[in-house]
């Protein structure tokens, strides 16, 4: 049924571009778009040598938009360094949702910081961040896709663990941030953030111990953010950046997360509603 209308809307399309003179749209979808934002660790320092040959080739069932390419792709390693987690956590999402295409939007910059680089007023980073969601978005209705945000994913902290924030400001932080994320992409929008390694012992053993609690107090507090445990995924020599193993791991644990949470069951209410609801209409009719 899906498959007609997208036809009849395409022909529909076509028609009305060659009678206006414009260049038509041969295929349209209806696009589910995931957000990616954060620093080093989402903008990715993984080697792609050490991916799987299938995550080597680009997924041309999975649209890319990232920070410094300025067009749509299809899902590849060659954002950041190398490549983040979306690659693998591309793959997961496409396979469990086959019918549903979907469009990850990134824009992540090692080094920034909540307190200001991503600050929701004035920060740099996070205005960047915006711009770039905004060229992917008008890049997928352009192509004659509509779309819908389904979700953000997010890898940060250890700037600010570096510069002593504690567990209270980087808390207050973060939940303006998701505050301000959801008022322009999703009152609902579901969060996804992952928490700080145990592992990163580049980073200050306090500091660490205060964002880790500060993340873990905001998944706790908001029933729409969901918390990914890093502990134990690869990390480079430097043991502050995930290797291409911990980018793999990483973007498992983002997909693994997202399609839990996105593959709630109804309640048993509901269901026993839907039912009833079914036997009252076939009655009627």
């Amino acid at each position: 049924m899906l498959k007609r209308t997208v036809l009849r809307t395409s022909i529909a399309i076509i028609g009305m571009a060659f009678f206006m003179g414009l260049t038509p749209s041969i295929h349209a979808d209806h696009v589910k778009v995931i957000l990616l934002g954060g620093q080093s660790n989402m903008d990715g320092r993984g080697g792609s040598g050490g991916l799987p040959q299938a995550l080597k080739s680009p997924q041309n069932d999975v649209r890319f938009y990232y920070r410094g390419n300025p067009s749509l792709t299809t899902l590849r390693p060659g954002s950041g360094d190398d490549f983040g987690p979306e690659v693998q956590f591309g793959r997961n999402v496409a396979d469990e949702f086959s019918s549903d295409n979907f469009a990850l939007i990134k824009h992540a910059v090692g080094g920034t910081d909540l307190d200001t680089d991503w600050a929701p007023n004035n920060g740099g980073t996070y205005n960047a961040f915006r711009n770039t969601v905004n060229a992917g978005l008008t890049a997928l209705t352009d192509a004659g896709h509509t779309y819908e945000i389904v979700g953000m994913l997010w890898a940060q902290g250890e700037t600010d663990a570096k510069d002593g924030r504690t567990t209270a400001q980087y808390e207050a932080d973060l939940n303006a941030f998701i505050g301000d994320i959801r008022t322009r992409y999703g009152e609902d929008l579901p969060f996804f953030l992952s928490r700080l390694s145990s592992g990163q012992t580049d980073v200050p053993a306090n500091g660490l111990t205060q964002i880790r609690a500060a993340q873990n107090n905001v998944a706790a507090n908001d029933s729409n953010a969901y918390l990914i445990d890093t502990d134990g995924f690869g990390l480079k020599d430097d043991d502050l950046h995930f290797n291409a193993a911990g980018q793999v791991e990483l973007g498992e644990a983002f997909g693994n997360t997202f399609i839990n949470a996105i593959n709630v069951p109804e309640p048993a209410s509901m269901l026993v509603f839907g039912v009833v609801g079914a036997f009252v209409m076939a009655r009627r009719r």
